[in-house]
């Protein structure tokens, strides 16, 4: 079923340029993306299992980018009509493809290694940290709840408390990432990147896998192609 917004739903985000909704995943699509994503890195994380209860957050981290090229049933989760329906609604642009994914693990024993740490202190947009050009909208999942109230955190904090919560983001909106080591430290959050279709991949030294898709046979200034990010909506 098409899920529709509203015209002060459409005026919350382009005001605010963020917007949350809470019924767009069923218990079981929930389910299913925990699980396909709890596969890919144990398979990645490998000779450890990774059980959700990770020892390091930024290995995890590092692994959990682009999880979706691994998993079909993860990959037909985030290329929902639902999902792409709200970007196209909330943006008014398309068509749309899959830019990328991200897993961010519960925030715990965080060391000082020159990766993750300085991503997770700074306030900055999804454009400013994507080596992909021409993004149109991120979708900031919540794959459990967290510990903490909506009340007990401060207004710029708009990454979703309660699991199953879906928040849409302006991919020039500041985001305060330091959330996820205060208010959502103990939470899994996932997120899915959009772009229109004609996007480049370009050097951003403030996205840590900046360097990754020279592995897919991309090189800098790039289109990207539609046989390693597909259209999803048209």
């Amino acid at each position: 079923m098409k899920l529709t917004t509203s015209k002060e739903q459409r005026d919350f985000f382009q005001k605010n340029g963020w917007i949350e909704f809470e019924e767009i995943l069923t218990e079981e699509q929930l389910t299913l993306m925990r699980e396909s994503i709890r596969q890919v890195l144990a398979k990645r994380l490998r000779p450890s299992s990774y059980q959700f209860v990770p020892s390091s957050p930024e290995n995890v981290y590092a692994q959990g980018h682009d999880l979706w090229r691994e998993n079909s049933k993860l990959q037909q989760c985030i290329s929902r009509t639902k999902f792409t329906e709200v970007v196209v609604e909330l943006g008014g642009k398309k068509p749309l493809r899959l830019g990328y994914d991200q897993f961010f693990p519960e925030q715990r024993a965080i060391s000082q290694t020159k990766l993750y740490p300085p991503f997770l202190q700074q306030s900055a947009s999804l454009q400013q940290i994507s080596c992909i050009s021409n993004l149109c909208c991120g979708l900031m999942i919540a794959l459990t709840s967290s510990a903490q109230s909506e009340g007990e955190t401060t207004s710029a904090d708009i990454f979703p408390h309660q699991q199953g919560r879906v928040v849409f983001i302006n991919p020039l909106l500041p985001i305060p990432w330091n959330a996820l080591l205060t208010y959502h430290s103990n939470q899994q959050l996932y997120m899915v990147v959009y772009t229109l279709s004609l996007s480049h991949y370009t050097l951003q030294p403030e996205d840590p896998h900046t360097h990754q898709l020279k592995r897919l046979g991309y090189i800098f200034n790039d289109k990207l192609r539609d046989s390693i990010h597909p259209i999803v909506l048209r």
